[in-house]
């Protein structure tokens, strides 16, 4: 992968001056509870509330732990102002470097912290609510601490707290894999459509380190040309480094709108999506809302340059929107892993605006089944009213986001929905304890399903299932508890499966670390782990559970998030019309351990 001679240092991140867009020439508490770790009941600051045991409604300062700013009734979203640094430079110039048909993947020069700092500095006004889409944050800092075991120095919820540390803002990570980018945009709309912030800035960054080059490698995902999506002859994908910014307010004053999001599971496999693109067409079709692609004028694509992936992307397409545009940028950008989706929302929001849509760097001759309008390489002068724009990451994670010319109120919470939890089960050194709404608190020791007693017991599929699993060997700690909490609860607690539909939220502060470190001191023993490699990502026991359980509704992954702000989320998405919301949290890397699940419903 060549190194661009571009210094990050010399770039200029301002997108405006003097308020007029700038030219391409210029630079721009159930008893189980009380028994938890204080460390884990202190993350939200309370106790659950005595109302959860019987079912009542959830009360409004059990699932927000900041104050509530004032109401915001429900209509349309601004995206007010974008950012973006590349190896090809600012948005401007990334913008006009890509309609010229030019770019190459390439690393910022700049520290992470420093980039998304001048991102704050230099942004139009100071957000309630920050959010940061990525998949490892500083991954070399990551891994680094990952090794000396240390806190969690260098991940997406480390980021989020130097960021947000002595200013007056909340702060979330939301980490799932490269659809990252459209999780936190999803994340965004829900906190200002529900009134609970009203500006709300999304960044997308991640540093690359060798670990995450030799995964990929390892999986013969790389193409050494570079990546050509969409071609006959694509081979993989090419890595990159982009870092951008997005912010939203709910002011509804534009100039871009965001128009609806979309968020699924494809409940199919961990390294390779639904080779129909079911997930991403779901998510997609969610994403564009009752106006289906009626005037959605281009799609930017995922486009990775892996013969999977667009085959199955351009199945999606050909289903919901034969008529729009094709485009895609990770040939000349690189695949920048959970700040993809953050880039190319920006340079979206750019092109709305100029009239103007950069094509396919790498694009020879089109290669996927159905035939789609795939826009061919340079700048392309065209009526641009909407753009839908798609991500799909490992562990068969979608998210896709429409943004438009046109302010339109997007769908507005049920005033009549109240919060409940259904039932919340732990894993613990004693055994299992579930809680069912309205009933007494079920406690079975591990001697009844043949379980040696540990902080967090490595179960097998055996003593969790009743049954052998030949693919449960695979899984790491993390998923393997995850899939443990519902399918125990389920099988003592004799509950009915969770609908299909239902939504996922995963909290945990070291999330895959156990993985990242085995991967990595394999790796510098000269061993690759192409099996293990799925999961060093966070939100991979969202997968796994989707997959097990037959889950395909919306998932969300907050490293380093508080239980509040997990329950926050869920009673949002219960607003939004999700008819059961899982939240778990895993802490398996470091004590105090801990394993709990919660299931909300309205």
């Amino acid at each position: 992968m060549a190194e661009s001679s571009n210094k990050g240092a010399d770039y200029d991140f301002s997108t405006f001056e003097d308020g007029r867009m700038m030219d391409s020439a210029q630079t721009d508490e159930p008893p189980w509870m009380s028994r938890l770790h204080p460390r884990c009941l202190s993350r939200s600051g309370h106790r659950l509330n005595p109302a959860y045991v019987t079912g009542s409604d959830v009360p409004t300062t059990d699932l927000q732990p900041h104050q509530q700013t004032a109401p915001h009734k429900a209509g349309s979203i601004s995206l007010c102002h974008a950012a973006l640094l590349s190896p090809l430079g600012n948005l401007h110039e990334t913008f006009a470097r890509l309609c010229a048909g030019k770019g190459e993947p390439g690393r910022l020069e700049k520290p992470l912290l420093d980039i998304l700092g001048q991102f704050i500095a230099e942004g139009p006004w100071q957000p309630d609510l920050l959010l940061l889409a990525s998949t490892k944050g500083d991954g070399p800092c990551w891994i680094e601490d990952c090794l000396a075991e240390g806190k969690g120095r260098g991940g997406p919820g480390w980021l989020v707290e130097q960021l947000t540390k002595g200013k007056d803002m909340h702060g979330l990570a939301v980490s799932m894999a490269c659809a990252s980018g459209p999780a936190a945009v999803a994340v965004a709309e829900l906190a200002i459509n529900q009134g609970a912030y009203q500006r709300v800035l999304v960044l997308g960054a991640d540093r690359l380190c060798p670990m995450i080059e030799q995964g990929f490698a390892d999986l013969q995902a790389i193409d050494p040309r570079g990546a050509h999506p969409f071609d006959a002859d694509r081979r993989g994908l090419s890595l990159g480094e982009t870092a951008a910014a997005l912010w939203f307010s709910c002011a509804g004053d534009g100039p871009i709108f965001l128009q609806g999001w979309g968020a699924s599971c494809d409940a199919n496999h961990l390294t390779g999506p639904h080779r129909q693109g079911k997930g991403l067409l779901q998510a997609c079709r969610d994403a564009l809302g009752a106006d289906g692609a009626q005037c959605l004028d281009a799609v930017i694509s995922h486009g990775t340059g892996t013969r999977y992936n667009d085959e199955s992307e351009a199945l999606a397409y050909a289903q919901i929107c034969p008529e729009a545009l094709i485009t895609g940028w990770k040939g000349a950008l690189g695949h920048s892993l959970g700040a993809c989706g953050v880039s190319e929302l920006a340079l979206g929001w750019l092109a709305l605006q100029r009239q103007l849509l950069p094509g396919i760097i790498g694009l020879l001759q089109p290669g996927v089944s159905p035939a789609l309008h795939l826009l061919p390489a340079g700048g392309h002068a065209q009526t641009l009213r909407r753009l839908l724009s798609a991500n799909a990451g490992f562990g068969g994670l979608n998210a896709a986001v429409c943004i438009g010319q046109e302010a339109r109120a997007l769908r507005p919470p049920k005033s009549s929905a109240s919060t409940r939890l259904i039932w919340a089960c732990r894993l613990g050194v004693d055994g299992i304890e579930l809680e069912v709404s309205g009933q007494q608190c079920q406690h079975w020791p591990w001697s009844q399903l043949n379980v040696e007693p540990a902080a967090l017991p490595r179960l097998t599929a055996r003593q969790v299932c009743g049954e052998t699993d030949p693919s449960w060997g695979r899984m790491d700690q993390a998923s393997r508890l995850a899939v443990s909490l519902l399918a125990l609860a389920r099988r003592q607690g004799g509950l009915a499966a969770p609908p299909a539909e239902s939504a996922m939220i995963l909290l945990s502060d070291r999330g895959c670390a156990e993985s990242d470190r085995a991967v990595e001191l394999a790796r510098q023993q000269g061993r690759s782990e192409p099996q293990r490699f799925a999961y060093t990502l966070p939100s991979t026991p969202l997968g796994e559970l989707s997959i097990r359980a037959g889950l395909i509704g919306p998932a969300f992954c907050l490293p380093g998030a508080k239980d509040g702000d997990g329950r926050e989320l869920a009673a949002w998405l219960l607003q939004r019309g999700a008819p059961l919301v899982l939240v778990l949290r895993i802490e398996a890397d470091q004590p105090p351990h801990c394993a709990w699940m919660e299931a909300y419903g309205s």
